[in-house]
């Protein structure tokens, strides 16, 4: 009963903030990503809230030879839980941007996720386009979901805005909740509820150092190409990263010389 009240509470929060007129005009233009499915490998497109440029490194296959697999929508007990056991009997980890709408009653979940050494991020209360609300419905979109996760034992660090669309009020207000703001360089389409050899050909034929890879863990076929896919990118000796360690990964790297 009392996790029932506290949804009810939240989702009453919501419809009070979406009530206030903000200051803060939304966006005319979508951002890059959601423009075009997919961000470039810049600082301003990928991480806009990191204070390093991510161009500066030399990102190539000799140097930074991982990629990570994140998956969005979560949670859904019955593939997560799938895609936890096929990460684990391959001994790596990979980030999952949970909605803050469906973690209550989600701890044992949340629980076994970390304990396997995976890594749990922000993807909004309510999965809307982030530039077609106010600033207050934005910050009440990510304050009430880091207070779930931080109440199911989760620390996050970084936040993922639906549809990849966002602006530098919704990068400044993640960062005010102590989140980066990160979004994919290769989208699996998963969402067009496309079938797994098509997911596993649209991800292998993008593959590059350094890659995000975006998938929804609410997709049956993503459980099913998942198995392929990291056989074959484990074939070509990429490794597999969380978010977190992608960004020490990428701090490692030797900068050009200056001739």
């Amino acid at each position: 009963m009392l996790n029932i009240l506290k949804s009810l509470y939240l989702h009453l929060l919501i419809l009070i903030n979406c009530a206030i007129p903000s200051n803060i005009a939304v966006s005319a233009e979508r951002s890059f990503t959601a423009r075009n499915g997919h961000a470039l490998f810049e600082t301003e497109h990928l991480v806009p809230s990191l204070s390093f440029n991510i161009s500066q490194y030399l990102v190539d296959k000799a140097n930074l030879k991982v990629v990570a697999l994140t998956f969005d929508d979560g949670p859904d007990p019955q593939n997560d839980t799938t895609i936890l056991k096929i990460l684990a009997d391959n001994h790596l980890h990979a980030t999952f941007f949970f909605i803050g709408k469906k973690l209550i009653g989600k701890q044992a979940l949340i629980t076994q996720l970390m304990a396997n050494g995976n890594e749990i991020a922000n993807h909004s209360y309510y999965h809307p386009m982030m530039t077609d609300i106010s600033a207050a419905v934005q910050d009440s979109n990510i304050q009430m979901t880091n207070s779930l996760l931080y109440e199911a034992g989760v620390a996050p660090h970084w936040f993922r805005p639906p549809y990849g669309d966002f602006d530098q009020t919704t990068v400044s207000i993640a960062k005010q909740h102590g989140l980066d703001t990160v979004l994919w360089t290769i989208d699996s389409q998963d969402w067009k509820n496309t079938k797994a050899e098509i997911i596993i050909d649209r991800v292998i034929s993008r593959i590059h150092s350094g890659a995000i890879i975006l998938f929804h863990s609410t997709k049956p076929e993503t459980v099913k190409a998942l198995p392929h896919i990291i056989a074959t990118l484990k074939h070509d000796g990429y490794s597999f990263v969380t978010m977190s360690e992608w960004r020490s990964e990428l701090k490692k790297l030797p900068k050009p010389s200056i001739e």
